[in-house]
């Protein structure tokens, strides 16, 4: 009996000892050469032709009121917001919103006022960004897109 218990004894230290003992390092990767991709070479260039889902409109308002700015798609309006007098607005669109052909028209009203104007059509893509000065004198506003 005691044999038993000397057996399980030495069992149980030797168990103790190897539970106690220093943690097995994780393999590394060996370097790589700088050059190389991480990626393999078909997560690469799907993410390389991922284009922004987005367009940015931003308007400068140089006219002495306050302006209500409407994306125009197939002749339906939809306001995106405001731009204030001498201040400048920026609208996030998604490309979804674009229509299919992503032909847009801006459309700006003279908030208490009669004064109105707006863009020619403009062909846009996500990622693609619009400036449109609208300015004191209504027939100078000009419109860029990049």
């Amino acid at each position: 009996m005691s044999g038993v218990r000397a057996g399980l004894g030495l069992v149980l230290i030797l168990a103790l000892a190897a539970a106690c003992g220093r943690p097995r390092q994780p393999e590394l990767p060996a370097p790589s050469d700088s050059l190389s991709s991480t990626q393999p070479d078909s997560l690469a260039d799907s993410t390389a032709n991922t284009r922004p889902s987005e367009v940015v409109i931003v308007v400068s308002n140089h006219h002495w009121l306050d302006m209500r700015i409407f994306l125009v798609r197939g002749g339906v309006s939809r306001r995106l917001g405001t731009a204030v007098s001498e201040g400048e607005a920026r609208f996030t669109v998604p490309t979804a919103q674009l229509g299919p052909n992503n032909e847009i028209r801006l459309r700006a009203h003279a908030i208490g006022g009669n004064a109105a104007v707006e863009t020619d059509r403009l062909v846009l893509h996500g990622g693609d960004e619009v400036a449109w000065s609208i300015e004191g004198q209504i027939a100078l506003s000009s419109v860029l897109v990049y």
